[in-house]
């Protein structure tokens, strides 16, 4: 779990409701306790819809209703037109390490389409900050298998909050918070060669367990082959890579699912690769 924005939430028994004093999370912690985590994630929007509130109190209560709700699996869709059924849209909150690559990304990624039109549409994509500022906008076409946006890097980590990702004229309000201070991932180099060493968070209970891979790069950073998932605490770069692999990341990867949007936190380190020097032949 995010070290910094979860602490453990450990409210009174059920039926002490009362005990609760006056505060913007007052209707979320009641609806929470009384089993209602469907009215408690529409009560937690609400809080943070009107005020801006400090991570350390409402991140904890999120995570309880996602553990209450399959992962936020259960929640009820934001949008149930039969138009919306077949989309699957994701969004990656992406920190990044390394000597040549420092900061955050936000990326919109479409699989398939958001809408199964026989004929092609444009749909304007947009995603707003909890201030009501625009941090991305494009179109996805509704006829193209894969598609993505992404901004341009950040230097400073984006506010937690409750951001509003609209595609086409649906909008998802989405319930956000990355880590800040925590490193799941170090690289380390020895004589021996480069290694990472891993420190996941804990995966909050009924989501996808948190994960770490290996992913290989071409020299335009298209992704080749299949992510290598690491295994143990510390790991060694692997020594057999794809053909034409020109860079190495390592990456740690916690999902979450929010009404018909899978959210991704991802930390992502560059890993220094040296192609080795072809042998030379035998004389």
């Amino acid at each position: 779990m995010l070290s910094l924005c979860l602490p453990v939430f450990s409210p009174p028994a059920i039926g002490q409701t009362d005990w609760f004093v006056p505060t913007p999370l007052q209707s979320t912690y009641q609806a929470l306790l009384a089993n209602h985590p469907e009215q408690a994630w529409q009560e937690l929007h609400l809080a943070l819809s009107q005020a801006p509130l400090s991570c350390k109190h409402w991140v904890p209560v999120k995570n309880a209703i996602l553990t209450q709700t399959e992962c936020g699996q259960t929640l009820p869709e934001q949008h149930t037109s039969p138009s919306m059924h077949t989309p699957s849209i994701t969004l990656h909150m992406i920190r990044r390490f390394g000597i040549t690559s420092q900061g955050y990304q936000i990326k919109i990624s479409a699989v398939q389409s958001p809408l199964t039109d026989k004929d092609n549409h444009m749909l304007p994509v947009t995603l707003l900050s909890p201030t009501n500022h625009t941090l991305l906008s494009g179109e996805f076409s509704t006829q193209s298998p894969y598609q993505e946006i992404e901004m341009a890097d950040l230097m400073i980590k984006p506010m937690p909050g409750r951001y509003l990702l609209t595609v086409g004229e649906h909008t998802y309000p989405l319930l956000i918070a990355m880590e800040s201070r925590s490193q799941w991932l170090t690289l380390t180099h020895t004589p021996q060669g480069s290694q990472v060493a891993l420190s996941l968070p804990e995966t909050i209970e009924g989501c996808p367990a948190v994960n770490a891979r290996w992913q290989w790069f071409d020299d335009e950073y298209n992704t080749l082959g299949k992510p290598q998932l690491m295994l143990r605490k510390t790991e060694s770069v692997p020594r057999s890579y794809p053909l034409g692999a020109k860079h190495l990341a390592a990456s740690v990867e916690r999902v979450e699912f929010q009404q018909g949007v899978t959210v991704h936190y991802i930390q992502r380190i560059n890993v220094p690769f040296h192609e080795p020097e072809p042998s030379s032949p035998s004389q």
